[in-house]
């Protein structure tokens, strides 16, 4: 066998003398994570999990570096909210209390959008991207409870051997672990029995969740070639030379009506509260609210917008406010 890995070379990730299997007879380290020479600068860390694994074998965790992640701190930070925790009350209360003073279209898009943010995190806790895993379907706090004492059960029988109370602390942990398991089976087979039920009055819920969650195909390979990602990036992506704002063309005393109220009411109602928001993170309910706050703010902002013929937008910093600024006016 080492004649074999030498042939490969392959790299041995055990540290430490945790041991990998625990049976009744004894312990022992029989588990082993090789890797290639490439891939051993990227390991991070290599541990053997303590958690229960339904075997007498222990899972064993260890992470690799991403290749293509930078070692350089990201600069831009996510500022998304979740708009289930919006307190409409004190949004309401912040925004109408805030002012945007006169200037340029883009100094007062720029103070409105610093209200509406600062409205949002006043109101709003910001969204984890990381998503929580939900527990299987058979999953129960009886099971839970069970799980903690197998856990508890094996650790000290893990810490008495060789002493006098192994074999008490030896049963604990077989009796505990075959209630847990008897646990687990019996609840597979009751929430089976439901969800089999629940196909019949729903047929797109639960049941087809988690079948479809079993028949998704592997994901597709990144693409390796630097080359190869530059050139779709740069097909898909065009860059745009960056140049002054957007100014339409104006006849020489050509008067601009100021926005109505109507008008502004009319872009508020085309905005969808359960669509995504933008690059801003800033939820469509938030912004209608806004909009129903401070009235007047907007109609200032949009106003001086179009009688300057001036739209901010930008790449890197467009938001949900200017792209209603052109909805407004082209619809």
């Amino acid at each position: 066998m080492l004649d074999s890995l030498a042939l490969l070379d392959a790299v041995l990730l055990n540290t430490g003398v945790v041991p990998t299997f625990n049976g009744r007879q004894g312990s022992s380290v029989v588990d082993l994570t090789f890797v290639s020479e490439s891939l051993a600068p990227r390991v991070l860390s290599w541990t053997v999990s303590g958690s229960y694994t339904h075997s007498d074998h222990q899972a064993i965790v260890f992470e690799i570096e991403d290749a293509g992640t930078s070692t350089r701190p990201s600069t831009r930070q996510s500022c998304r909210w979740n708009a289930r925790t919006l307190d409409a009350d004190r949004f309401s209360a912040v925004v109408s209390g805030a002012s945007v003073a006169p200037g340029t279209a883009e100094d007062m898009a720029s103070s409105l959008m610093d209200v509406i943010t600062g409205a949002c995190d006043a109101s709003m806790t910001k969204a984890n991207p990381r998503r929580r895993r939900e527990p299987v379907y058979w999953w129960t706090a009886e099971i839970a409870d069970l799980r903690r004492s197998c856990l508890r059960a094996r650790r000290l029988f893990q810490r008495s051997r060789g002493r006098q109370d192994e074999e008490a602390h030896g049963a604990n942990y077989a009796s505990a672990r075959r209630l847990l398991r008897a646990a687990i089976k019996t609840s597979k087979r009751r929430c089976w029995r439901q969800l089999c039920d629940e196909v019949d009055s729903d047929t797109w819920g639960r049941p087809y969740r988690i079948a479809m969650s079993r028949l998704r195909g592997p994901q597709t390979r990144q693409p390796s070639s630097p080359l190869l990602v530059r050139g779709a990036v740069a097909a898909l992506f065009p860059r745009v030379p960056s140049g002054p704002a957007l100014q339409l063309p104006r006849r020489a005393g050509e008067l601009v009506p100021a926005v109505t109220l109507e008008e502004l009411k009319g872009a508020q109602s085309r905005i969808r509260e359960r669509s995504a928001p933008g690059p801003d993170g800033v939820p469509n309910v938030a912004l209608k609210l806004a909009i129903a706050a401070r009235p007047d703010v907007f109609l200032r902002v949009y106003s001086t917008c179009l009688e300057t013929g001036v739209f901010p937008m930008s790449y890197e910093t467009e938001n949900q406010l200017e792209l209603q600024l052109f909805l407004l006016f082209l619809t």
